[in-house]
């Protein structure tokens, strides 16, 4: 089961999951909730998903005892896709105590007995997402008179050191990955 839905207009959901039935249910629960859908059922088409053109708002996967491919791709995206590091929603029964290590609280373990539970945090997560781009994009229009920096550093104690102390000459935009600088 891999499919690309026709655009709602809607943030677009990666909804990875090994089990058709499971697949199947949060595909019909997010897109009844204005979501555009695209699913994988392997961790390998959900890296594919994300390496190509179509903006993901968030991702959806299990990360668990039984399934492992949410911190598969979660790793991936670590190394390729740093900027979607706060946008996954993980489903779990049994939490892996690696989980807390590797995502150091950015993302969320919902549980399937609650399904709607997931979209309801997805939602959040795109919100979140939003809110904090608009006040970039705020501080940014805000003062055209300094020069623009951009600093990045996978360090954020650091990043948030170099920031402050050049804040004062510089507009400066903080990004924690090489490919957040790309983009």
């Amino acid at each position: 089961i891999i499919s690309d839905t026709v655009s709602s207009g809607g943030p677009t959901a990666l909804v990875i999951h090994d089990d058709g039935d499971t697949l199947d249910l949060l595909t019909r629960l997010f897109e009844a909730s204005g979501f555009d859908v695209v699913t994988a059922v392997t961790g390998f088409r959900a890296q594919a998903h994300l390496e190509g053109d179509r903006k993901i708002a968030v991702v959806v996967a299990p990360w668990d005892t039984t399934h492992a491919v949410g911190g598969e791709v979660y790793r991936w995206a670590l190394q390729k896709r740093y900027d979607l590091r706060d946008q996954f929603v993980f489903i779990g029964a049994d939490i892996p105590g690696e989980l807390d290590r590797v995502v150091s609280g950015r993302c969320l373990v919902v549980s399937m007995t609650r399904p709607a539970e997931v979209v309801r945090v997805a939602h959040a997560a795109v919100r979140r997402r939003s809110q904090l781009e608009a006040m970039r994009d705020a501080v940014l229009e805000a003062d055209t008179t300094k020069p623009r920096l951009l600093l990045a550093d996978d360090d954020p104690m650091l990043l948030m050191v170099m920031g402050d102390l050049l804040g004062d000459t510089y507009m400066v935009t903080r990004v924690e990955s090489g490919h957040a600088a790309i983009v």
